[in-house]
């Protein structure tokens, strides 16, 4: 099975699940980060006004995020599990651990509303949904080391083919578009 885009320059450790050629965990992502996001704005909201709405707009903010993120990473973990090269970087397990942590606090916030989701917001709501968005950026922040620094999931094009990962690009001609 071929792990790798190769070329005179580069290896470009490959997705295995893609939609034309685009890395399927790349475009999921999106989804959870928002929800989960927006349940910590919406508890901080709930906090201020005190207003029903926004604890439940959080709990449900909750469910989704725990929904697409099982379903990013049953993805991502397809590519981590299938591509050595890929589970040899010290990013991609920080990136994997830390979404599964994530993943496990979501479950237990969830749970904890769910007999009573205006009472457990203050305080614990509001902690675990905040330790996620703290969480959410570290492992954004190694997820994309993986693609920008070791080129994972990236498809190699006639300028990148001649760029290493982690070297600025060179526009050799300013002001002209790219194809």
């Amino acid at each position: 099975m071929d792990h790798e885009l190769k070329t005179a320059t580069t290896t470009f450790p490959r997705s295995h699940t893609t939609i034309a050629g685009h890395p399927v965990h790349a475009i999921l992502v999106n989804f959870p980060i928002a929800f989960l996001t927006g349940a910590l704005i919406s508890d901080v909201v709930y906090l201020i006004t005190q207003d029903r709405f926004w604890a439940q707009a959080a709990y449900w903010l909750l469910i989704a995020g725990l929904v697409g993120g099982a379903v990013a990473a049953a993805v991502g973990s397809v590519d981590f599990w299938s591509n050595p090269h890929i589970r040899s970087l010290r990013a991609a397990w920080l990136h994997m651990i830390g979404n599964a942590i994530i993943l496990v606090i979501v479950l237990i916030n969830i749970l904890a509303r769910a007999n009573n989701i205006e009472a457990a917001v203050v305080p614990q709501g509001i902690l675990l949904s905040a330790i996620t968005g703290a969480l959410l950026f570290v492992t954004g922040w190694f997820g994309g080391a993986l693609v920008y620094e070791h080129r994972v999931g990236v498809q190699p094009t006639s300028h990148a083919e001649a760029q290493p990962a982690g070297e600025a690009m060179v526009d050799t001609q300013p002001g002209l578009p790219r194809s």
